[in-house]
């Protein structure tokens, strides 16, 4: 923020009533606030303790982030300031960070407290020194953007196209629901349209996307309505999602390491994310990702009885033993008929190796293999018990 933007907000507060959604940020965690440039900052700072408890009015400090630097948020004015030019860029929301600053018998922390509990006094010193354009002091453990900031923004804007349908749109949803913590409604959820609302009947958020193509392949975005008037929306940190929802978001660090641990998975997501995760809901999320990557261990068995007919169609002559009891899998054996007519030219001798499997239903694989004439390994036949 330059002079000129603050020489421009002192002209819009004085003249015009506007208002923003503050997100308020403590690092994972966060609300929002409907405020205008009629809030003081001693009123600020009530509104965030009724959301968060744990704070004391002398042992914080807020602030704004541009352009990678932070700028204090200690007076009345400043704040003002900041919600009149975030109105004249036509944005809707500004992210504010909070910061939590233990008390130390300085000179410093002395003079930050008595701005902190006096913003209003020090309105009139603080915009003839333009504390709005004042780097913070202490910049130690800055917020850590998260991977989820974006998601405010992923429901598009009107002829938005959604190439994967309706299932792009959910996913979309669920991330604006999760990171804005807004309550919502879904009205319709069908293949060929998707509508959702704000929970409170006065406001008048709603999306509304349908189908563009007749194998409802495609959605784009007909009709809504971003903002939000149901004022403070703090974050619920209950809020629902799906299993294929989060399975879809440590896909790929599961397929990094696939013995990572559901309670390091669970840290991971919400250090990344800001979303709390059980540890049950871990579990299930790996085991999801799983069945996309290895397939689904009951069903590939069901498999069998296919690829065994399939042998003894193709490969003529190949030995095949397929036990089960009470339609469940005891073993099998198979040797193809071309490794057994190839045994005639190997020598004398036979190999016998076996591994413990380690899936859902352990096992054992055995396997045995000759030796060629080129001194090769040659594969005789395969015993799965």
């Amino acid at each position: 923020m330059c002079e000129e933007d603050a020489d421009v907000v002192m002209d819009v507060v004085s003249c015009a009533d506007v208002s923003c959604i503050a997100v308020v940020r403590y690092f994972s965690d966060f609300i929002t606030l409907r405020v205008n440039t009629d809030i003081k900052l001693d009123e600020f700072k009530e509104q965030v303790f009724k959301e968060w408890k744990q704070f004391t009015p002398l042992g914080i400090t807020f602030f704004f982030r541009e352009s990678g630097k932070d700028f204090p948020l200690d007076c009345d004015f400043s704040l003002q300031a900041l919600i009149s030019i975030t109105n004249s860029k036509q944005k809707t929301s500004v992210d504010i960070f909070l910061q939590n600053v233990p008390r130390v018998a300085s000179s410093s922390s002395s003079r930050a407290d008595s701005s902190i509990s006096n913003g209003s006094s020090s309105t009139s010193s603080s915009t003839n020194n333009l504390t709005v354009t004042m780097y913070l002091e202490d910049k130690s453990k800055p917020a850590k953007p998260l991977l989820s900031d974006g998601w405010p923004k992923v429901l598009g804007d009107i002829v938005h196209v959604f190439f994967e349908g309706v299932k792009q749109v959910r996913v979309a949803f669920t991330k604006y629901r999760l990171r804005t913590g807004f309550q919502m409604i879904v009205t319709h959820n069908e293949r060929s349209r998707f509508t959702a609302k704000c929970a409170d009947e006065k406001c008048g958020w709603k999306f509304h996307a349908a189908s563009i193509d007749e194998r409802n392949e495609m959605f784009q975005v007909r009709s809504y309505n971003p903002e939000h008037i149901c004022g403070a929306g703090g974050r619920n940190l209950n809020q629902t999602y799906s299993t294929s929802f989060s399975s879809s978001l440590i896909e790929e660090e599961v397929r990094k390491n696939p013995h990572k641990k559901p309670k390091q998975i669970a840290a991971d997501f919400q250090t990344n994310y800001g979303i709390n995760m059980e540890y049950y809901q871990a579990y299930n999320s790996r085991e999801k990702v799983y069945d996309t990557i290895y397939g689904d261990d009951v069903k590939s068995y069901s498999h069998l009885v296919w690829y065994i007919d399939a042998i003894r169609e193709t490969n003529p002559g190949s030995v095949i033993k397929f036990e089960s009891e009470n339609k469940q899998f005891q073993r099998i054996f198979i040797s193809f008929a071309a490794c057994i007519k190839g045994y005639r030219f190997c020598r004398p001798m036979v190999y016998l190796d076996t591994t413990f499997l380690t899936g859902t239903f352990k096992g054992c694989l055995m396997a045995a293999t000759g030796i060629n004439g080129g001194k090769g390994m040659f594969f005789l036949c395969v015993f799965f018990l």
